[in-house]
């Protein structure tokens, strides 16, 4: 590691800082941003600046004397540097509190510097050990860099007047699109975006349904609709079927071929001439697929962040949510009893992280959902929802796919909870892969 004293960090900037607040009572609680005592370099300031906090916490007057008084009773004087140290932080605050906040910036600027090199020297000793798991040494480092990222962000509150000046940006922006445009991202079905106005940011949309209904079809529907047909940039997480299974059933929903053509080896020149069409088309789309079975939560939150960020995608869907492993694949090798958690909790718990990972990186997750035995043969409600009661509390948008039997083409799409806009049915025919839309098939209601 770096030698200590070439570390990053500034002595003026920590010793002007602490000598403001003593000359500004009020600065504590004044300032936009505060730093934390481990942002400062040296020990005595990390001493000091605790000490301040706490002073004010109490309602104590801060001064020199409360400072050397409070210092006193904590047997840490002397590792401040004594009276006349801290005179002499007091007489470097007298250039006054403007400058504060740069102090503070520029004290936490060098304290994500340093932590930076930690973690670069960590990586390095880490990477050089044989015997460790590089893809952990991978992963854990991605989660060190983002965390210095979103530190700054984790203590912070807005006036109403920053939200209410996004919102009429957001207003306004809207208004340069044709009248009818959605806010969101448009699914491909009229209907359907009459009632979501499309997939909103940072919102979690559960489409559930029993086994064979077709819900993985719909979403590749949504998939094909999004990524291929409008060029949005877009991921799919498929936990249960491989990339090839997942680029076969959209090819044969483009085509009309059908699957058991593929299987079977029963195609002809024509056939092979539009399948080379869609591979064309797939070669250009801004689409993402990971097909790695028992994906853990981790490793997909750490995918969704890189997705987001490296390619700009905008939308993510996961099929399904079942299958997420809720434990990373090291926690075996710690043994550290995560294993006793129930498997209702596990999912409460993917199911929370997902609504959080949606608002973090301010984009859709649509995910699917099995539902229990009791919904099979009628109309699913969202007590049906398998596993977790959690996930109806986190979504923002639930969806159930129902048909009469397995072989009818008729299958009706229930918008069951929308927690800002309106409920109802719609109605659609699945033939060759693809969902087409027929119409409303009930009116619109309140939001749920």
């Amino acid at each position: 590691m770096a030698s200590k004293n070439l570390l990053p960090y500034s002595e003026d900037a920590e010793q002007s800082l602490l000598g403001v607040m003593l000359n500004d009572e009020g600065l504590v609680s004044s300032l936009e941003h505060l730093p934390a005592p481990s942002d400062f370099y040296l020990e005595r300031h990390q001493i000091i600046f605790s000490a301040i906090l706490d002073i004010s916490e109490t309602g104590t007057p801060l001064d020199l004397i409360s400072l050397v008084e409070f210092l006193i009773a904590s047997n840490k004087l002397e590792k401040t540097g004594g009276k006349s140290y801290l005179s002499m932080l007091l007489e470097k605050g007298l250039v006054g509190a403007s400058a504060a906040q740069y102090y503070v910036n520029l004290i936490v600027d060098k304290s994500q510097r340093r932590l930076l090199t930690k973690y670069a020297y960590e990586m390095q000793e880490q990477a050089m050990n044989e015997s460790s798991d590089i893809s952990k040494v991978v992963e854990e480092s991605e989660k060190n860099i983002f965390n210095i990222t979103n530190k700054s962000q984790s203590a912070m509150y807005h006036r109403a007047s920053e939200f209410s000046d996004e919102f009429f940006t957001f207003v306004s922006d809207n208004m340069d699109k044709k009248q009818g445009e959605f806010s969101g991202i448009p699914t491909g079905y009229d209907e359907l975006d009459k009632y979501l106005t499309g997939f909103q940011k940072g919102e979690l949309i559960i489409l559930g349904a029993r086994p064979s209904v077709g819900k993985t079809a719909f979403a590749l529907n949504l998939l094909k609709n999004i990524s291929i047909d409008q060029d949005i940039p877009a991921a799919f997480f498929s936990l249960e079927m491989s990339g090839r299974d997942i680029i076969s059933r959209m090819v044969c929903a483009m085509t009309g071929i059908e699957s058991n053509r593929i299987r079977q080896n029963m195609l002809d020149t024509q056939h092979l001439q539009d399948i080379s069409g869609c591979i064309s088309t797939f070669n250009k789309a801004n689409l993402f697929i990971s097909d790695v079975p028992s994906l853990s939560l981790f490793d997909l939150k750490i995918q969704s962040r890189r997705l987001v960020v490296k390619e700009k995608v905008e939308i993510i869907f996961v099929d399904y949510l079942g299958l997420i492993n809720y434990f990373h694949r090291y926690d075996d090798e710690k043994n550290d009893g995560k294993k006793t958690i129930p498997f209702f909790q596990q999912v409460s718990e993917i199911s929370r992280a997902l609504k959080a990972l949606a608002r973090e990186l301010k984009i859709p997750f649509v995910v699917l959902v099995q539902l229990n035995r009791d919904s099979e043969g009628r109309e699913p409600t969202l007590a049906n929802i398998r596993d977790s009661g959690a996930i109806e509390q986190d979504a923002d948008v639930v969806m159930f796919l129902h048909r009469a039997s397995r072989q009818d083409p008729r299958t009706i799409l229930n918008i069951s909870k929308q927690r800002n806009g309106p409920v109802g049915t719609l109605n659609y025919e699945f033939k060759d892969m693809v969902f087409s839309e027929i119409g409303s098939a009930g009116e619109f209601t309140g939001n749920a």
